[in-house]
């Protein structure tokens, strides 16, 4: 194995605080293996390795550098260690000495390198991606950035994951049992990433916001915007409150506040009731569950029904025996929330006419995974925490009934996860209210329901909010695969924002009433009221 070449730290290189951009390209090639850092001397904070990267296939044309910043693991450590954080440099398409716009994926857990260009979930994703990456490099250095210990990403870490153990068929499992399913994992995980050296408490939002931050300094730029989806709004939001005179402005999707890492419940069950009267728009659709109340009529009389009495139900494995599964109000809840909405009718439908067995499925399937996920999704997202005056909110929030608890994860394991938890006064996003954020939000979003957007409408003075009607968690994409001339009113609202900033001296005042609210409506989703055969036959079809 040959060790790679460390090159000097970044900012001893640079020459009126920026590198040209055949500075960036004259570096030794990156190696695509990693690393055993205990085997290497390790290189000195604000480090970076560069080597070129050209991504100009299938009409694509980005041309400019990856590499890794190396950074502390845990900077509140004096002598920490060093780790490295990966990331993909392009200059502008157009010369305008602007500052360059750092994207940052969501997750946590997500992450770019040059095969997403081609491959992101199998090809429309990487269009639509970088249709949108285009128009953000037109005038701004791109630079892409990967979150610390993410071993999906390009670097120099193990597979930092934790394992489950399986949970058993012959009773329903609940909140309780699952948790602590969970939590039993996760504690393995730390046990055996902290025995062999790993300070798991740098992996948190105030060391990975810090990253960013290390990455403006070594790239020699004095401000910088911001794009983030879902987390990635998270981290642009803790860089933007800790950070706000380096900022020019953010642009977000999939809003996730610093205080709503958790998820409250009744406005999830907001968007169900959008999604239901969507269904009720469609004759077909409306008419299979019309004698149950709709989509939230259904879901409150199965949450009932399994709440009162399991259900046990026998299907064939994929060896062809037989298995027999219990299933809950926990069972129903959770594989709802995570199908696609345009099934919901038919999945619903059955379920009220007795039928399990496409659920039985799903749920044999959930409980014999045993991949707990990476360990930065529990230990980053742990570190977010929540106010005391918002968990109680969302405790007593009515929907809970029947969505049941979304956070109970978080609940269970963050008195196991190392990470120090975010001070409540970062949470209030007091330093950075006057920035310009322009957030593009779904109405049937799920995973971030787009009342987290109008929480931040009502308190930045300088926020814009374009909901994307019938849009879901991937709002920017969804308008982009629905009108692909969109694309113009994107490149567009980028314009505008290069104006000259406002800062909290000049900023006007504001009625947040007024801000801009652009509506773009996309078509309603089409709902499945197929009858003929059931899912469950269909899955086996399918398989």
């Amino acid at each position: 194995m040959s060790h790679p070449v460390w090159a000097k730290p970044f900012r001893s290189l640079t020459h009126g605080g920026l590198l040209s951009v055949a500075t960036l390209l004259a570096f030794a090639p990156l190696s695509a293996r990693a690393y055993d850092l205990d085997s290497l001397p390790a290189p000195p904070p604000g480090t970076v390795h560069l080597s070129p990267l050209e991504i100009t296939r299938e009409g694509l044309d980005f041309r400019g550098s990856q590499g890794f910043l190396f950074v502390p693991e845990n900077r509140a450590v004096p002598d920490s260690r060093t780790i490295a954080v990966h990331f993909m440099f392009f200059p502008a398409k157009e010369e305008s000495g602007l500052g360059p716009v750092f994207y940052l994926p969501g997750g946590p857990g997500d992450y770019y390198d040059e095969r997403r260009f081609y491959e992101y979930y199998g090809g429309e994703r990487a269009r639509l991606w970088t249709t949108e990456l285009t128009a953000l490099n037109r005038y701004r250095p791109l630079v892409i950035v990967n979150q610390r210990g993410n071993s999906r990403a390009p670097g120099f870490l193990p597979s930092l994951r934790c394992r489950v153990e399986q949970a058993p068929l012959d009773r329903a499992e609940n909140e309780n049992s699952a948790g602590l399913r969970y939590t039993s994992g996760l504690e393995s995980a730390i046990a055996y990433w902290t025995e062999r050296g790993f300070d798991l408490a740098g992996y948190d939002i105030l060391n990975i916001s810090h990253d960013l931050e290390d990455l403006r300094i070594a790239l020699g730029y004095d401000r910088i915007a911001l794009r983030g989806g879902s987390f990635g709004s998270q981290w642009a939001f803790a860089y933007m409150e800790q950070w706000p005179e380096r900022v020019d402005y953010a642009v977000l999707s999939g809003v996730e506040p610093l205080d709503y890492a958790y998820d409250h419940p009744q406005h999830i069950w907001n968007t169900v009731l959008r999604v239901d009267s969507l269904v009720n728009e469609q004759t077909g659709a409306a008419r299979i569950l019309a004698e149950h109340g709709g989509i939230a009529g259904a879901i409150r009389k199965l949450v009932s029904t399994l709440q009162s009495e399991t259900r046990t139900v026998t299907i064939a494995d994929e060896d062809g025996d037989s298995v027999a599964v219990v299933l809950g109000a926990y069972d129903f809840q959770q594989s709802l929330m995570s199908e696609e909405i345009e099934t919901w009718p038919r999945f619903l439908a059955e379920l009220l006419a007795g039928d399990y067995r496409y659920l039985a499925s799903r749920v044999i399937e959930a409980r014999h995974d045993r991949d707990g996920g990476l360990l930065i999704e529990w230990l980053i997202d742990n570190s977010l925490g929540v106010s005391a005056e918002r968990e109680a909110e969302m405790l007593a929030a009515p929907a809970r009934d029947w969505l049941g608890d979304p956070n109970f994860h978080y609940a269970a394991s963050r008195g196991v996860t190392p990470t120090p938890v975010m001070p409540d006064a970062m949470r209030a996003s007091a330093r950075s209210r006057n920035l310009p954020v322009v957030m593009i939000h779904g109405d049937l979003d799920f995973s971030t329901p787009i009342e987290n957007a109008e929480w931040v409408l009502d308190r930045f003075p300088n926020a814009k909010l374009i909901p994307v009607r019938n849009g879901g968690h991937s709002a920017v994409w969804d308008a982009l695969r629905a009108r692909p001339e969109w694309i113009d009113d994107f490149s567009s609202l980028l314009t505008d924002l290069e104006r000259p900033i406002q800062t909290p001296d000049n900023a006007p005042d504001s009625d947040p009433s007024t801000a801009d609210r652009r509506i773009l409506t996309l078509s309603p989703p089409v709902f499945d009221v197929e009858t003929g055969v059931s899912l469950y036959e269909e899955l086996l079809r399918d398989e």
